[in-house]
């Protein structure tokens, strides 16, 4: 279910309005629970890192979804603290 799963996720490419938004819309759909972000910007490229608590396999597959649509890179791992 993903209850509970601790996972970091970095989301990558160009930077454009409504980067972020779309990205919390999608963790907030799934029940995934914002632990820490940050982003960084260099040179016109944007990296976004969530680490988040919960949220299912499903959150996952719409992140990807979602980046692809966006040309965005989507990658996490799970586990941490």
């Amino acid at each position: 279910s993903g209850a509970g799963l601790r996972r970091t996720i970095v989301i990558s490419g160009a930077d454009r309005p409504g980067i972020t938004a779309g990205a919390l819309e999608i963790l907030s759909r799934h029940g995934a629970q914002v632990l820490d972000l940050g982003q960084a910007v260099v040179s016109g490229d944007l990296s976004l890192f969530f680490s988040v608590s919960g949220g299912g396999r499903d959150l996952l597959r719409d992140l990807v979804f979602w980046g692809q649509q966006k040309q965005l890179r989507v990658r996490w791992s799970e586990g941490g603290r």
